[in-house]
């Protein structure tokens, strides 16, 4: 996602990954395709870092302008990701750790006509606050009552985390024939607590933001010939996004959701 802004005509407003603007197209605008799945959410950390983990991704297609009907969607652009295609008959794997996340990726090859991939990636901030997840975390929280709140109020327990998983399942039924499982799991959640001193009693109360996806997709290939082949593909995308937001001063919560 990083590098798709690389390409002319496309950036992000906000200096985000995941809110990229196409042709001066707000980024709710674009068409998110991971292996033909539509995706409603793209982003870790409120947009600073992908959801679509760069180690199972192999490839990005970008459409500047006009989508084409066959993904009956994309008012401004299209980003289409894909993962690998080929089955490896070679075990691969790695795990490794960075100061926001840990992460591993695992290619496991089946049988020689199938091959599965599983790739996962956790926030390590239950652990550890490191420097970058500090600045990371002011960066997208400065202008928002998590850090600037009232004098009479205070925040504390700030807690956020995120991880998502995804694996893609490939089988080769014949040489002409074949199927693709996909699935795809991320969650963020933010929580933290106000308190504030009300009629001379200590007042506390809880406000959240969570923001999770899971999807899932089957597709399958059948090679007629050389020049002629019919595709089947079959996905759900569940999009949930619930936020309790509590002002303790007024006595009032605010809940939203989709």
């Amino acid at each position: 996602m990083q590098t798709v802004q690389a390409l002319p005509g496309i950036q992000s407003a906000n200096e985000t990954v995941s809110d990229i603007n196409i042709r001066g197209g707000t980024n709710d605008q674009n068409l998110i395709l991971w292996d033909g799945i539509k995706m409603y959410q793209s982003g870790h950390f409120f947009g600073l870092i992908s959801i679509f983990n760069p180690l199972i991704t192999t490839n990005a297609s970008v459409i500047k302008n006009g989508t084409s009907v066959d993904f009956t969607d994309g008012v401004s652009g299209t980003i289409a990701m894909k993962t690998d295609t080929n089955i490896n008959n070679t075990f691969t794997g790695s795990i490794g750790s960075n100061f926001i996340n840990v992460d591993g990726f695992f290619d496991i090859p089946l049988s020689k006509k199938s091959s599965l991939q599983f790739a996962a990636r956790k926030a390590i901030s239950n652990l550890v606050e490191t420097p970058t997840y500090s600045q990371y975390f002011k960066r997208i929280l400065q202008d928002t009552e998590v850090l600037n709140s009232e004098a009479e109020v205070t925040n504390s327990d700030i807690k956020f985390d995120f991880y998502d998983t995804s694996f893609r399942w490939l089988y080769n039924i014949t040489d002409k024939d074949q199927i693709r499982v996909n699935f795809l799991n991320v969650n963020n959640e933010l929580v933290f607590n106000e308190s504030a001193i009300i009629n001379f009693n200590e007042t506390s109360k809880e406000s959240s933001l969570i923001q999770y996806s899971l999807v899932g997709s089957v597709f399958y290939k059948r090679n007629w010939n050389t020049k002629f082949s019919t595709t089947l593909s079959i996905y759900e995308t569940y999009y949930e996004l619930e936020s309790v937001n509590a002002d303790i001063l007024k006595q009032r919560r605010l809940k939203q959701e989709n």
